[in-house]
């Protein structure tokens, strides 16, 4: 009985593994079993990503995502994505274009389910609709290009769902106050490679354009110009905002993309109608104009002109912006002769390259979503995508961001770039104190010592906005 007794008793008592287990279990270190769960997460997909095709791996991020989902939630899943997307832009060449797509949708994705159960206007959902089911019927003929671009598309809507939501500016003021500071290391990090006079020279255009290891100059471009902007309107000390933005349009110039410059440019132009800002947008001129001409790179722009002037790109409407007049005039008379079906639901997913090949013998894409949605996606699509548009504008609490979106939707088409096209939209969803409120020296309230002790800390500092 006795033996028995004690054979009960030890096979009662816990492994010795267990006090671990209850250790690990606590609630006190629930943060730390997020922040493994989301590191072998992160791990495997980089692992998987580089095994496995490009579906394969999609499926693994899905699932991988899906696990961190359980395990953080979906507000920090969206911001770490988010924060991961500069790092991909600047080193896109070992980088395939497709992971960098199920990225950024990932994220926009999450952050949209975080705001799930918010309320939003009924023009969401009806400009959605609109947009996604001429898509959604052409995508069972659409080939992987095609399967990608809707994937781009239902990023786009979720970003937009994002910002009208009701708490929405609230999340992307959190997903701001981490994606922000890591635009301006990758910045900084592109900055050196490039001085260092690795990755890329002259391989887009062939006239001096420095792009380091991001093999898109567009992508780079409009991040670049998207961050420069976010940084000027968000950081408080002066030397952050327009280092930063000088910075941003030296490597933006550098690329040689003049949509994104365009979009530099129509920014100070716009900031100069701010009350009490005329002072910030010729410092803003100043500062990006001394930057550009210490370092040299006005040359990469001077030459690219130089080239299109003497290649006659500019004496006719259709050789204009490398060709994109001929371009457009040759997508809307194919979208006109298919018929009135196509008329209302468009020529089908990432059918344009395929047009352009017949006529000109080289697959070219929209370079306009007015034209690439017009065309592809009918009358249908274009005014869905026109009303999410007119959301963006209305909910963005910091308006003056778009200007680069503006220029890229215009001139190259800015759902194709939907990595730099995330940022942009969270960094313009988050709430900005106005330039005229805003301090030259130390932040309000503060003491010139305490501002002198929190160096480090100013750079992750957001202005606080104003209520409403």
């Amino acid at each position: 009985m006795a033996w028995g007794s004690t054979a009960r008793l030890r096979s009662a008592s816990p492994p010795p593994w267990a006090p671990l287990v209850l250790r690990w279990s606590s609630p006190v270190l629930a943060h730390r079993r997020r922040r493994v769960g989301l590191l072998v997460a992160l791990v495997a997909s980089g692992l998987l990503s580089a095994a496995l095709p490009v579906v394969a791996t999609g499926l693994a991020l899905l699932a991988c995502g899906a696990a961190c989902l359980a395990v953080v939630g979906a507000a920090p899943l969206a911001t770490g994505l988010v924060a991961l997307l500069p790092w991909l832009i600047i080193f896109l060449e070992p980088v395939p274009d497709e992971l960098r797509t199920m990225v950024a949708a990932l994220g926009a994705g999450f952050a949209f389910l975080a705001v799930l159960s918010r309320r939003r206007p009924s023009g969401w959902l009806f400009g959605a609709s609109l947009l996604l089911v001429p898509a959604f019927l052409s995508l069972p003929t659409a080939s992987g290009a095609g399967a990608f671009q809707f994937l781009r598309y239902l990023a786009f809507v979720a970003l937009v769902g994002l910002l009208v939501s009701e708490r929405g500016s609230d999340l992307a003021g959190r997903m701001t106050r981490v994606a922000l500071p890591s635009a301006c290391a990758a910045l900084l990090v592109h900055a050196a490679v490039v001085t260092l006079g690795l990755g890329s020279t002259g391989t887009y255009y062939g006239f001096g354009e420095r792009l380091g290891y991001a093999s898109s100059p567009h992508d780079l471009a409009f991040f670049a110009a998207g961050a420069g902007i976010a940084a000027f309107l968000r950081f408080d000390r002066a030397t952050l905002r327009y280092g930063f933005f000088a910075l941003a349009a030296t490597i933006t110039l550098l690329t040689g993309v003049r949509s994104a410059m365009a979009g530099l440019i129509l920014f100070a132009a716009l900031l100069a109608f701010r009350r009490g800002a005329r002072m910030q947008q010729l410092a803003v001129v100043l500062a990006a104009t001394a930057a550009v001409w210490a370092t040299g790179t006005n040359q990469v722009l001077t030459e690219r002109l130089l080239k299109s002037e003497q290649s006659g790109e500019f004496s006719q409407i259709s050789s204009a912006g490398s060709g994109r007049g001929e371009i457009w005039s040759n997508a809307i008379v194919s979208w006109q002769d298919a018929g009135p079906v196509a008329w209302l639901f468009g020529t089908g997913l990432r059918s344009l390259p395929g047009l352009s090949q017949k006529a000109f013998g080289t697959p070219f894409t929209g370079h306009s979503d007015l034209i690439e949605i017009g065309v592809q996606l009918g009358l249908v699509g274009l005014a869905g995508y026109l009303v999410l548009v007119v959301l963006v504008i209305r909910a963005a609490s910091t308006k003056l961001v778009l200007t680069v979106l503006g220029a890229a939707a215009v001139l190259n088409g800015a759902l194709e770039y939907i990595a730099p096209l995330t940022l942009i939209l969270v960094f313009a969803g988050a709430k900005a104190a106005p330039l005229a409120s805003r301090a030259t020296g130390p932040a309000r309230g503060r003491s010139p010592a305490r501002t002198r002790s929190t160096t480090g800390s100013s750079v992750l500092a957001i202005a606080r906005a104003p209520e409403g």
